[in-house]
């Protein structure tokens, strides 16, 4: 707590420090005034000190490239059976952009099989699954079997992204807790949990927009769980988990997939809301309905995010167009003043009155510039 109040405060005065810097850097009368008003309520802050750090676990984020369709997964009367054990028939599904679903079951059932096969790893013998627009898929693996035992953690990680140099992937490595010679060790001499860091961080470095995990929190231990439901809680693109950890379950999904050998029965809602429902069939009725028209205001009220947040990008894109073109005018206006001290100049009178009324012209702009940047700092700074 102490930390996240000093984080907090921290960003707040570098937030504080950079609208002082600008305000200086015009060199005006009046943004000098405000740079002085800003700087003297910054000076009367409480500095919050930073209390002692303990070995912080590694930060995970999850980003994706490209934007996926509405319709992330369709799956058509899917069946599986291995020699005399049939694990499910006439499977049917479809997931949305954005969901965030756990696949439960009996064990045995074939949830692990069902994810190979959405990977095209294990062939269904019947049945359609169809991949929606722009998807890319992010797998997380319970059984590692996606890294190399004879290969360095180093080369796991730089074959698979050839583009990053030794550095970089030596920083990711870092991040994730592998510090100096730890990146030369050998993946088959990893512990559980090392294996699990190396497949998170080709995960989050993937930028899929659509994970698909098995059993991501084995082996993890408690800070390193809880950076990684906050990392899920983040990521805006699709969910697709297998997991026996209710509390995680609780917390990141909600909607169930519960596997049964005739098909897929759907919750809408996490996994106590699951096991209520199982219990009390007929007690959840109405919260249903209300939960289906919520999701559609959410998915409203999240576009509507979305277009502030460009509105936003926006903004900042012109402040920075404006500093550049004030900046240039700056240097225009005083190279044409100097210029009215030459000789030439001053002794043409037409010439001189050319020039002053240009400098005027520049200054104007100027004005009309700076009196834009301040409304879109102001309206930054609310914001």
């Amino acid at each position: 707590i102490k930390m996240k109040a000093y984080r907090h405060q921290q960003e707040e005065i570098a937030r504080q420090e950079k609208i002082i810097e600008r305000y200086k850097s015009f060199n005006r009368e009046k943004s000098i005034k405000a740079a002085e008003s800003r700087q003297k309520m910054l000076d009367k802050i409480e500095r919050i000190e930073a209390p002692p750090k303990a070995r912080s676990p590694y930060k995970i984020s999850f980003d994706n490239e490209i934007e996926s369709g509405t319709d992330v997964l369709i799956v058509e009367n899917l069946s599986k059976a291995f020699e005399d054990t049939r694990l499910f028939e006439n499977l049917s599904f479809h997931i949305r952009k954005a969901e965030r679903i756990a696949l439960i079951g009996e064990n045995g059932r074939g949830k692990t099989t069902l994810f190979k096969m959405l990977l095209d790893r294990v062939k269904p013998d019947q049945g359609d699954i169809i991949l929606g627009k722009n998807v890319t898929l992010g797998y997380y693996d319970q059984e590692q079997s996606d890294l190399h035992p004879e290969k360095t953690v180093m080369s796991e990680l730089h074959d698979e992204f050839p583009h990053l140099t030794e550095r970089e992937v030596r920083t990711y490595l870092g991040s994730f807790l592998f510090r100096g010679d730890e990146v030369f060790k050998e993946v088959k001499n990893l512990s559980g949990g090392e294996k699990c860091r190396v497949n998170l961080l080709k995960l989050m470095l993937k930028k899929s927009n659509f994970l698909i995990l098995d059993e991501p929190t084995n082996h993890l231990d408690i800070p390193s769980r809880e950076a990684l439901e906050d990392a899920l809680l983040d990521y805006d693109g699709t969910l697709f988990v297998i997991s026996h950890d209710r509390y995680f379950l609780n917390k990141v999904v909600h909607k169930i997939f519960e596997l049964k050998e005739d098909g897929i029965v759907e919750y809408l809602g996490n996994y106590s809301y699951y096991m209520d429902k199982k219990l009390n069939p007929n007690r959840f009725q109405g919260i249903e309905e209300k939960e289906t028209r919520n999701k559609t205001q959410y998915q409203d009220e999240k576009k509507k995010k979305k277009g502030r947040e460009k509105e936003e990008r926006e903004k900042k894109k012109r402040l920075k167009t404006l500093e550049e073109t004030i900046e240039k005018m700056e240097a225009e206006k005083e190279a044409l003043t100097l210029s009215l001290t030459t000789e030439e100049v001053y002794k043409d009178i037409k010439k001189s009155m050319e020039i002053s009324d240009k400098i005027k012209e520049v200054d104007d702009k100027i004005k009309d510039h700076y009196e834009e940047w301040e409304l879109l700092l102001m309206e930054e700074e609310e914001a």
